[in-house]
């Protein structure tokens, strides 16, 4: 329960540092997040079973020019936590004004498993060798 508590925590600092009025959104349109910037959203990966919108943390570094794109992921299984904390350190050392391109960093892919404190997406599958997903898969094939 503690560890579960400490992610929760990591998670929203991620997220609510410098910013009190974090986005939801459905789809992360990069050339619309002007230049030069430092956004967090909120983006809708799922419904829950309950029609609840299963959520993940994405924060842009946008710099003066919008390519090259570098995209970071952590917990990826939701058992692997360290790579949450070393994006949160490494993107507060970024300034948005002297980057060359754009940074996109998810710290908590896998959601789901995150809170459940599990390796695996819960249908039991390695989301790690679900990529590039599936419209029309199975669960973690359509999370992908």
């Amino acid at each position: 329960m503690k560890k579960l508590i400490v992610l929760i925590l990591l998670l929203t600092a991620s997220l609510s540092q410098g910013q009190s009025d974090v986005q939801q959104i459905e789809e992360l349109e990069i050339d619309k997040i002007p230049a030069q910037t430092k956004t967090r959203f909120w983006l809708k990966m799922i419904e829950s079973g309950m029609s609840q919108p299963v959520s993940v943390p994405v924060i842009v570094i946008r710099g003066r020019e919008q390519a090259p794109i570098l995209g970071l992921t952590a917990a990826i299984h939701g058992n692997e936590l360290n790579g949450i904390k070393v994006i949160q350190e490494v993107l507060e050392e970024i300034d948005p004004t002297s980057l060359n391109g754009t940074i996109v960093a998810v710290p908590g892919l896998n959601a789901i498993s995150l809170v459940q404190h599990e390796r695996r997406y819960f249908d039991q599958e390695d989301l790690n060798r679900q990529f590039p997903g599936k419209e029309n898969g199975n669960r973690s094939q359509r999370y992908v």
